[in-house]
């Protein structure tokens, strides 16, 4: 970067740097998945994870 510039980088990269520096839209309250998030917890329980995610990297 010069000047907050982003120089010599191709097309991709610069449009994966404008994606990640832009602010996302708030997410509007939807009543219904709320009531239907609230009903699955109280259904099935709180969700445990009893080992850790594995990368598959």
């Amino acid at each position: 970067m010069q000047n907050g510039r982003v120089v010599n980088v191709c097309v991709l990269c610069r449009n994966d740097i404008k994606r990640a520096q832009t602010r996302l839209a708030p997410i509007r309250r939807d009543p219904e998945q709320v009531r239907l998030n609230n009903v699955a917890a109280l259904w099935h329980g709180p969700v445990q994870r009893t080992h850790l995610l594995r990368n598959a990297a």
